[in-house]
């Protein structure tokens, strides 16, 4: 009988046992090692404790479900013997991935005190539990006008579930109705993820009325108190010298103002995933020509202007000190793909040499586009670089460099154009208004199509030579 068949049967007799009673194996030795382990598919790892912890009994799960770790009586637990004080034995099969819990007296899983990792031969590995720490989270009174109670505190690990790190409840999950002080024991080290929220904010989030969502990692080293006091969100009123203003109009899809209409300003973290739920600005209700502005904006951050399904994301770049923005909103208005492989999308650019052309109007030729705006210092220093490209391929008329502005301001983009030697380029604007399409990723951004009009390469860090040398000897 191989070990798997023994797992088997040690789990069918725990689910015949019933949730009640604690799940029984028959103790391991090196004798019944060597009877059953098949050298070729299975092997015997030693466990290591090091470090100072609380009495308890590693427990061995594969890494795929280290979710059931949570639980004493869930999921495969790899049978092991104590050598010593310290140390244990067990099978385990090879090449397959593993994490360590540490189940203390209770029964209570204490904690993660191991990194994934795979068995191999005779593989030694060692964990520290450590002892456990303590966290306070004082909810003091919140401002005025701040939506709060109820809120929902949760205090989860990061763990590895399936291959990928995510966070796990550690039975930490209390409704806050007023200000208190909430104190969490017994906690392994770790990173956390801090979070509590209103219970009810879905009915706040179209209004932008500011709720409580306090968001945010904090690592727990063993054997500590910690103390975090509670982060309320602040409604960004005041204006001053060194903000933003931004400014605009909202057109509908025949591209007429729309009046009485409600645009929020959404700020976002620098990572562009989550808004930055504790920094709120009140939001602008179009005039009757359909204009909405902006005042006192924080400088130096990224957000979004958002009609309905309509958003368009502002550059952290361009948000600098003191900064006016002019951005109109169009319904239709979406993220210009980038796909490999596929035609590339019709652009029309507004030439600064005249006139105005769709991309469509370059078939026959390569086409290296290049997005930048006049804020971003990268854009410049990569500008300077195509221009000398340019330079190399300017007997080819079968090649066209062009320079795609993505500025707010038209008249911006042309200034700085006229003051620069950027001459082996041609130069063009991306009028919004003109087009379905807006650029919303980060800036110097290039792309190369290929005489056919399909899009062969896109991207922050392209290497544009190398490339459009490749498109251009499988087109000979």
């Amino acid at each position: 009988m191989n070990v798997r068949m023994i797992l088997l049967l040690i789990c069918i007799c725990v689910i015949s046992s019933g949730c009640s009673q604690e799940p029984k194996s028959a103790p391991l030795t090196e004798d019944i090692f060597d009877f059953q382990i098949d050298p070729n598919r299975m092997t015997i790892a030693t466990y290591k404790l090091v470090g100072e912890t609380l009495p308890g009994t590693p427990k061995v799960v594969p890494a795929h479900s280290a979710a059931h770790a949570l639980f004493e009586r869930m999921g495969i637990s790899y049978d092991i013997m104590q050598i010593d004080k310290n140390t244990w034995k067990g099978p385990l099969l090879l090449g397959d991935t593993y994490v360590i819990g540490w189940i203390v007296e209770d029964k209570k899983l204490f904690g993660y005190c191991s990194d994934p990792f795979t068995a191999t031969k005779d593989i030694e590995v060692t964990f520290s539990p450590g002892l456990p720490a303590t966290v306070e989270y004082v909810v003091s009174e919140p401002p005025k006008d701040v939506n709060v109670f109820p809120a929902r505190f949760l205090l989860p690990i990061r763990t590895i579930t399936d291959g990928n790190e995510t966070y796990l409840s550690w039975g930490v999950n209390e409704t806050i109705e007023e200000p208190r002080t909430i104190k969490v024991e017994g906690l392994a080290a770790g990173t956390y993820r801090l979070s509590a929220c209103t219970v009810n904010f879905g009915q706040f989030l179209n209004s932008r009325t500011p709720f409580l969502y306090d968001r945010r990692e904090i690592e727990i080293k063993s054997e500590t108190f910690s103390r975090y006091e509670i982060i309320y969100p602040e409604v960004d009123t005041t204006v001053e010298d060194t903000d933003v203003t931004i400014r605009g109009t909202l057109y509908d899809f025949d591209k007429k103002p729309l009046p009485n209409q409600i645009v929020h300003l959404i700020p976002y973290e620098d990572n562009i995933r989550d808004p930055m739920m504790n920094l709120y600005y009140p939001s602008c209700t179009t005039d009757p020509n359909g204009r909405y502005e902006f005042a006192g904006v924080r400088p130096n951050i990224y957000a979004i202007l958002n009609y309905e399904y309509t958003s368009i994301l502002l550059l952290k770049e361009s948000m600098t000190g003191g900064a006016s923005i002019s951005v109109n909103l169009r319904l239709g208005l979406n993220t210009l793909p980038l796909v490999i492989g596929a035609p590339a999308q019709n652009l029309v650019i507004d030439f600064k040499d005249g006139g105005e052309g769709k991309l469509s109007e370059l078939t026959g030729k390569t086409v290296v586009v290049d997005f930048w705006a006049t804020w971003s210092a990268p854009c410049k220093k990569r500008i300077q670089e195509l221009n000398s490209l340019a330079e190399q391929f300017s007997e080819r008329s079968d090649v066209v460099f062009i320079e795609l502005s993505i500025d707010y301001d038209r008249a911006v983009w042309e200034q700085a154009v006229d003051k620069s030697d950027w001459n082996r380029l041609r130069h063009g604007w991306l009028d919004l208004d003109k087009n379905i399409y807006a650029l919303n990723q980060k800036i110097p951004c290039s792309m190369i199509i290929d005489k056919k009009g399909i899009l062969r390469a896109a991207g922050g860090d392209l290497d544009i030579k190398l490339e459009l040398e490749k498109i251009l000897k499988d087109a000979d």
